[in-house]
C-alpha cells in the first residue's frame, strides 16, 4: 500500500500546486467520506447476504449475529443469525435459493440409529445446537441453514467447500 499512497501524496501536491490546497483537502475529505459510507453500507449482514447470494429480494429480517471467517486454504466463510417469523423463513429460503433437506434425502449412506444429511452434521458443527425441531435448508452454492420455529431464528452459514464436500 506504501507505493499507492506514495504516488496518490504526489498527484495531490501537484494538484495542491495548479488549483490549491484548500480545494485538494476538500475533494480529498469528500472522497475519503465517500468511501468510509460506501463501505459502512456494504458491509451490513444484509449487504453481505445479497452479495454471497447474487440477490437483491431478499426478505426484510433482523439479524442478531453476523461473523466473517477467515480459513488458510478454502476461502472465506460467513455465518448470519436472523431472527425471523416461519413466512419469512420461508421466503428466505426461497429467496436465498435454498431447498429443504432430511435425513431421509440421501438414502444410500449407511443408516445409523440416528441418520444425519452431511450438510447437518457440518451445521451442528458450526453452530453447536441441538438439530431437534429444526428445518434445515441447502443451497447449490454453499449454503447451509436451520431454522428453529421455537427460537424463530435463522442460521446461515456460507462457505464454498460445504458445496465441493456436499454436493447436495
Amino acid at each position: 500500500m506504501l507505493p499507492i499512497f506514495a504516488f496518490a501524496g504526489m498527484i495531490a501536491m501537484v494538484l495542491a500546486r495548479f488549483i490549491g490546497a484548500g480545494i485538494v483537502i476538500l475533494i480529498s475529505i469528500f472522497g475519503l467520506g465517500t468511501l468510509l459510507i460506501h463501505d459502512a453500507i456494504s458491509s451490513t449482514p444484509m449487504a453481505q447476504l445479497k452479495r454471497m447470494t447474487r440477490n437483491s429480494s431478499i426478505p426484510d429480517v433482523t439479524f442478531e449475529d453476523f461473523s466473517i471467517g477467515r480459513t488458510f486454504s478454502d476461502g472465506t466463510s460467513y455465518m448470519w443469525i436472523a431472527r425471523c417469523s416461519p413466512i419469512k423463513a420461508n421466503r428466505l429460503s426461497k429467496a436465498i435459493g435454498m431447498k429443504p433437506i432430511s435425513p431421509a434425502d440421501h438414502p444410500d449412506e449407511p443408516t445409523t440409529q440416528d441418520p444425519e444429511h452431511q450438510a447437518m452434521q457440518a451445521w451442528q458443527m458450526i453452530f453447536h445446537q441441538d438439530i431437534e425441531g429444526m428445518n434445515f435448508y441447502l443451497g447449490d452454492q454453499g449454503m447451509i441453514g436451520g431454522y428453529s420455529s421455537e427460537e424463530q431464528r435463522f442460521y446461515l452459514f456460507w462457505w464454498p467447500s460445504i458445496h465441493r464436500d456436499n454436493p447436495g
